[in-house]
This record gives C-alpha cells, structure tokens and sequence, in this order.
C-alpha cells in the first residue's frame, strides 16, 4: 500500500531554509561572475596597451630599417658610380700603355732610334 503525498499551504522553516539558500547561492554566482568579468575587462585592457606598445615599437623598427635600407641604396649605388670611374680609368690607363708599347716597338725597329 502506498502512502499518496498531501498538499499543505502552510510554509515551513524548510520552504524558508532553501530559500535562503537559494537566494544566497544565486548572489555567490552572480559576486563570483561580477568578478571574474572585471578581471577578464582589466586583462582585455591591459593586452590592448600591451599591444598597441609592441604596434608601435614594430612601426618605429620598420622605419629605422626603411631609412637603413634607403641610406644601404645610396651607398650601393655611390659604390656602382665610383666602380664604373675606376673602370673607365683602368681602361684609359690600358690605352695609354698599349701606345707607349707602340712607340716602343716602334723605335725597337728604327736602326737609328728614331
């Protein structure tokens, strides 16, 4: 034989008893998670500054290393020009001894020297 459960309306110091404790519990939660947001929007601002620091530290070496890469072309180029003069006289210089050879073998074959 089974015992049929009755419904009273009276409220009991239990009903009160799991109010409480609900009502506790639901404020932990919500204190707990107020929390834990605040630190999470505290961090997300603290690796925003981190991050816009590290932005500009990369675009100030970005820059250095465009002017070095600029100032680099400059001197390749001075480099190629002075080269390109070295050349040319290298080549001017070889001329010259080639006539002075000439002359050379010239008077070589000349019985008087002249």
């Amino acid at each position: 034989m089974t015992v049929k459960p009755e419904f009273t309306r009276t409220i009991s110091i239990g009903n009160w008893l799991q109010l409480l404790v609900l009502v506790v519990g639901g404020t932990g939660a919500f204190v707990a998670t107020q929390a834990s947001t605040e630190n999470n929007a505290i961090e997300i601002v603290r690796l925003r500054e981190d991050m816009a620091e590290k932005v500009a530290a990369a675009q100030s070496d970005l820059a250095e290393a465009e002017t070095r890469i600029a100032s680099l072309e400059a001197e390749t180029r001075s480099m190629g020009n002075q080269l390109a003069r070295a050349d040319e006289r290298f080549s001017s210089i070889l001329g010259l001894l080639a006539r002075i050879d000439a002359r050379l073998e010239r008077i070589e074959r000349t019985p008087d020297g002249r």
